[in-house]
C-alpha cells in the first residue's frame, strides 16, 4: 500500500486508511475479521492492535504491519504482512544550461518542443 509523500512537514510520513484494503485481504470471504499490527510479531502475539485504522507509519518511509485474519465463528486465525510505503515525490532537476533554438526568419519568435 504506497501513498506519495505530501506532508512536507513530516517527510516520510503519511496517514493509511487500513480499512480501505481488508477487502483486498478477504477476497470475498465472509464471517472473517482483520486486524492490524504494527508488526508481525504483534500480530502472531495478538498486542499492541492497531485501533485507529487511520494510522500513519511509525518507521520512516517503509513498514511492515501484521494482518491477522481471524475467522468469526470459530476463532481460528492466520497471521500475514503488508507493507504500507511513503513514496517520496519525484525532484525535478534543471537544465545546467538554456534551452536555445534558431529564429529561422529573424521574426523574434520560435516554437520550443518542451518534450
Amino acid at each position: 500500500y504506497s501513498l506519495c509523500d505530501y506532508d512536507q512537514s513530516k517527510i516520510g510520513y503519511e496517514i493509511f486508511d487500513l480499512s480501505s484494503k481488508e477487502a483486498d485481504i478477504l477476497l470475498g470471504q465472509t464471517g472473517m475479521s482483520v486486524t492490524f499490527y504494527p508488526s508481525r510479531v504483534d500480530a502472531l502475539n495478538d498486542t499492541n492492535a492497531i485501533t485507529n485504522l487511520n494510522y500513519e507509519n511509525a518507521i520512516i518511509y517503509v513498514q511492515t504491519l501484521g494482518i491477522r485474519i481471524t475467522n468469526d465463528a470459530t476463532g481460528c486465525y492466520v497471521v500475514s504482512t503488508m507493507d504500507i510505503r511513503v513514496e517520496p515525490l519525484p525532484e525535478p532537476i534543471p537544465p545546467t544550461t538554456p534551452y536555445t533554438i534558431c529564429d529561422d526568419n529573424q521574426d523574434g519568435f520560435a516554437d520550443f518542443i518542451l518534450s
